[in-house]
């Protein structure tokens, strides 16, 4: 056949451009690589036949199988290695990529696994990465960016993907080693990492939610069970089991480093072990970060001298720690240990608990916070026993400069060692600025501890040392002073030593034993005061030792008392000694000027029942009406009497108190928080 000039000049173009397009779809086993027909991934060639196409990696695919790459080994990502971006579509369709396996074999080759770098618009959804294996040498240009599925994704959006089998690599993470600007959700790695978390290495301004990893983790700067470093992210839904060792600092269960972040709804259960700084069993270390409705179960283990140690955090600095508990034991921090949080600086803890052990700390050493610096702690309680080596070794914290620390409580035992032990705090101090004049003054207020105390020197049922405020508070606890040389013991049922330190409206209930300095409220005061405060425990020493303060120097006391017949002591170096009859008598008090009244509709700060010892109105239960100690048919009879009155706002102080959410009418809403607290005890402990 003979064709024209002018056939071959009009449609040679297009049998080229259909040549072209046709060797394009033959290189897979189907479709166009657009939307509506994705190109088809059947097997090992047509995976490879994407990786050596870049021109496709804007395009859409589908897997059709599993692709099996057993028996090769790749130096570099298959698709997108370092300098090309895969930024289409992939859609794993429930399929997997079996036994991938790379090894940059001493090159340094960065952002390794199936995918280099996943770029802006890119989506890797519905994949699995089952059995992979990336490994680095350990020289000095080690590759960086590694994970099972990605080395790094970036302004693109990973859904619904998974990784198993073993990652190494500097910024490693089981399913991936860098997100940046990314979504990733509904993803899960049970990979081993060496490298910085077990599901993501490092989060730059990305949302990851609803995800999980499992494997054993172990790394440098950075460790996390779920992500090494978040930086401007939100990491929400998502939890870590696996074992987390971090030889360096920042080393968490969940999160190593958290800065600008959030970090809310999640959990960690492994252990975690740090070799150096800020370990914690969620998150290493927080800075300006948000932790919310998280909790840790995992022991949690400092070793070789680490500092800022923390059953959840091990340091928080300008951050926010709420509605978060942990649980795991705690142990062998040399500066902030702490149940929930080794390290607390201008951040605020509230409604938090911790219930593990602390052990082993050698400074500042608590069952919630080792240290707190200018931070506020409220709602919150510890349960676990603390045992300390040295110094501020307290029930809820073991030193506070400069804090707050408000409606908290503490249960656990406390053992200390040298100096500052306390039932729920250590030492409570002012915070200085050595650069300039000024300092803040820390408070402990409507706080309280039962647990028992015992220490070498300034032991106390609450706190060891004062030099802040304490106000509202009580101790049951009781308080020995082990200390047998030739110094003082210092120690009292609520505070060791008060110095320059102020304290009303307490009291204590436990016995008080020690050598010398020896009371049932302070064992010594130093240019401090003391007002409206109490002390019924026994008290035993050999001397200076008082019913209510053993040692005053330039101090006041005031309006305060002790039991003379359950102390065994008549006398006190403050305060005014009273029978056990007159110490359960109303006018007691009142002739003293204790507030046991309503004035101007501000509650009144104690309350005595007959033939009981006065406790703070903060105890009882908020729907004890009858005010008795008990939630019974007495309080419900004058909800019955005031019943849809809706005058409560201006008669006698909202109905008798029957209007016990204060809006003015009792009514069935009421009656729905009084039947919430039926037949508990009123007085709370």
């Amino acid at each position: 056949m003979i064709f024209s000039k002018h056939i071959l000049n009009n449609y040679l173009p297009k049998l080229l451009f259909l040549s072209l397009l046709a060797s394009t779809a033959f290189a897979y086993s189907g479709g166009t690589g657009q939307p509506n027909d994705p190109y088809q991934i059947a097997d090992t060639n047509d995976l490879l036949a994407l990786a050596a196409a870049p021109a496709d990696y804007n395009k859409c695919f589908i897997l059709t199988a599993d692709v099996n790459m057993a028996g090769q080994v790749f130096t570099t990502a298959i698709i997108a290695p370092a300098g090309a971006i895969f930024n289409g579509i992939f859609d794993g369709s429930g399929h997997s990529i079996l036994n991938l396996t790379i090894n940059e074999g001493w090159i340094g080759n960065d952002y390794l696994g199936l995918f280099g770098r996943i770029g802006a618009g890119g989506i890797v959804k519905n994949l699995g990465i089952e059995n992979v294996i990336i490994t680095f040498s350990e020289s000095c240009e080690g590759s960086r960016f590694v994970g099972g599925l990605c080395g790094a994704s970036i302004d693109s959006n990973i859904i619904n993907c998974y990784s198993t089998g073993n990652v190494s690599g500097d910024y490693g993470g089981g399913l991936c080693g860098q997100s940046n600007y990314c979504n990733i959700s509904n993803c899960f790695s049970t990979a081993k990492v060496a490298g910085n978390g077990g599901f993501c290495g490092y989060s730059i301004n990305s949302n990851i939610s609803n995800c999980y990893s499992t494997g054993q983790v172990s790394g440098g700067f950075g460790t996390g069970g779920f992500c090494g470093y978040s930086i401007d992210s939100n990491i929400s839904n998502c939890y870590s089991t696996g074992q987390v060792t971090g030889y360096d600092d920042y080393t968490g269960g969940l999160c190593g480093h958290s800065e600008y972040s959030t970090l809310s709804n999640c959990y960690s259960t492994g252990s975690v072990t740090g070799e150096d700084n800020e370990t914690g069993g969620l998150c290493g270390y927080s800075i300006d970060s948000n932790i919310s409705d998280c909790y840790s179960t995992g022991q949690v283990t400092g070793i070789y001298n680490t500092c800022d140690i923390g059953g959840l955090c091990g340091s928080s600095i300008d951050s926010n720690i709420i509605n978060c508990y942990s649980t795991g034991q705690v142990s062998g921090g040399n500066i902030n240990t702490g149940g929930l949080c080794g390290y607390s600086e201008q951040s605020n803890i509230s409604g938090c608990f911790s219930t593990g052990s602390v052990t082993d700390g050698y400074f500042d050493t608590g069952g919630l916070c080792g240290y707190s610096d200018r931070s506020n702690i409220s709602g919150c309680f510890s349960t676990g026993s603390v045992t300390g080596e040295d110094f501020d070794t307290g029930g809820l914290c073991g030193a506070s400069a400069g804090s707050n620390i408000s409606q908290c409580y503490s249960t656990g035992s406390v053992t200390g060692g040298d100096i500052e032990t306390g039932g729920l705090c250590g030492g409570n101090h002012d915070w200085h600025n050595i650069f300039s004049i000024g300092s803040i003054r820390g408070s402990i207020t409507n706080c309280y501890s039962t647990g028992n105390v015992s220490g070498d020197r300034e032991t106390g049922g609450l706190c060891g040392y004062n030099d802040g405020g304490i106000t509202n508070c009580y101790s049951t606890g009781t308080v020995v002073s082990v200390y047998s040389g030739y110094d003082y013991s210092s120690c009292g049922g609520l505070v060791g030593i008060n110095r320059y330190g102020n304290i009303s409206n307490c009291y204590s209930t436990g016995t008080v034993s020690g050598n010398s300095y020896v009371g049932g409220l302070a064992g010594e005061t130093y240019n401090g005061s003391i007002s409206n405060c109490y002390s019924i425990g026994a008290v035993v020493g050999d001397s200076n030792v008082g019913g209510l303060v053993g040692y005053s120097y330039s101090s006041t006391t005031n309006n305060s008392f002790w039991d003379v017949n359950t102390s065994g002591q008549t006398t006190s170096a403050g305060g005014t000694g009273k029978t056990t009859t007159e110490m359960k008598t109303l006018s007691t008090f009142t002739s003293a000027g204790w507030d046991f009244s309503y004035t101007d509709g501000d509650k009144m700060d104690w309350f005595i029942q007959i033939d009981e010892y006065p406790i703070l109105t903060w105890q009882i239960s908020p729907v004890d009406i009858y005010t008795d100690g008990k939630n019974n048919f007495r309080d419900f009879a004058i909800l019955a009497q005031f019943w849809m009155r809706d005058d409560c706002r201006g008669y006698n102080y909202f109905c008798d108190g029957a209007d016990l959410n204060s809006d003015g009418v009792v009514d069935i809403h009421d009656l729905k928080k009084f039947i919430s607290y039926w037949l508990q005890s009123g007085i709370y402990e």
